[in-house]
């Protein structure tokens, strides 16, 4: 007996939001990595995530999310001031959404 495989349609938002990723830095010069993430959206609900390994040390005072489509950067920053000492966590992840 022979069985068919079908496969689930992808969503419209992988061919859009798949190219795109995002670039952490803060002005202590802290390296973050991004560990995962994913994508997701059917037309007009769409949603990215990154997760990020590392967190902002207490000494830094900005981090500047720069935004990268297919490898290049697309000029486009977000720049964050922290403002208060960031208490020590048990798991060091910055989560973008």
């Amino acid at each position: 007996m022979r069985t068919k495989q079908f496969l689930a349609p992808q969503m419209p938002s992988n061919s859009i939001l798949e190219p795109v990723k995002g670039n952490i830095t803060d002005d202590v010069g802290t390296t973050y990595i991004c560990v995962g993430g994913r994508v997701g959206g059917t037309g007009t609900d769409w949603d990215a995530t990154w997760i990020y390994n590392s967190y902002p040390p207490s000494e830094a005072e900005t981090l500047t999310l720069e935004f990268i489509v297919s490898g290049t950067p697309a000029g486009l920053s977000c720049v964050v001031e922290l403002q208060e000492s960031i208490p020590d966590l048990v798991s060091p992840i910055i989560r973008i959404s």
